[in-house]
């Protein structure tokens, strides 16, 4: 998850554009190699990243994507974090 750290540090220095970028990279990783937990991990970041631009409807989008994961795989401690 070097990427979503990665991202997290451009949030950080405000470049919000750059980190929506890296965190779109991180996504479509775990999509083509089929990691479903890496990708509710990043579309919960992506969740964060868009309340923090105030985004509220892609948030939510995000935000129910994994959640509907973590859901599917029984991950109940990370339901409880998305």
């Amino acid at each position: 998850m070097v990427l979503v750290v990665y991202a997290n540090v451009f949030r950080i220095l405000g470049d919000y554009q750059k980190a929506f970028t890296v965190l779109q990279e991180a996504l479509e990783i775990k999509k083509q190699i089929g990691d479903q937990s890496g990708q509710a991990f990043v579309l919960n970041s992506l969740g964060l990243m868009y309340i923090t631009v105030g985004e509220i409807s892609k948030a939510s989008d995000c935000l129910h994507q994994a959640l509907a994961i973590r859901q599917a795989q029984k991950d109940l401690p990370g339901q409880a974090s998305t």
